[in-house]
């Protein structure tokens, strides 16, 4: 009987457990909680951090699903070692035409791969 209990007890824990979760990301979803009193008419501050690692085809692939109005100001910068690596390169090869203006040493080939 005392195992039945303790069985019963460990079911419910993990059910209200789950449902508050589910509250929670309901109230933070929708915009109703104490942190965010109304719903949001603005756009929103979002910073993503691209580099050469290996998760930039997944933040890509994010930045694809995004709609660009609602997520503002946006602004791209350079890498910090983008900037000292353009001092010690030969050649500074960039993919797109916009970065080809920022930099003044840079040439632009298109596609890099």
């Amino acid at each position: 009987m005392e195992d039945q209990l303790k069985y019963e007890l460990g079911i419910l824990v993990f059910v209200l457990i789950l449902a508050r979760i589910l509250y929670l990301i309901h109230k933070i979803t929708t915009g109703f909680s104490r942190e965010a009193t109304s719903k949001r008419t603005l756009p929103c501050k979002t910073i993503v951090c691209i580099g050469s690692g290996g998760h930039t085809t997944e933040m890509l692939t994010l930045l694809n699903t995004l709609t660009f109005s609602k997520y503002s100001p946006r602004t791209q910068t350079f890498s910090l070692s983008g900037k000292i690596l353009m001092y010690f390169a030969d050649n500074f090869l960039v993919q797109w035409p916009s970065l080809k203006q920022r930099l003044k040493r840079a040439e632009y080939i298109g596609q890099l791969m």
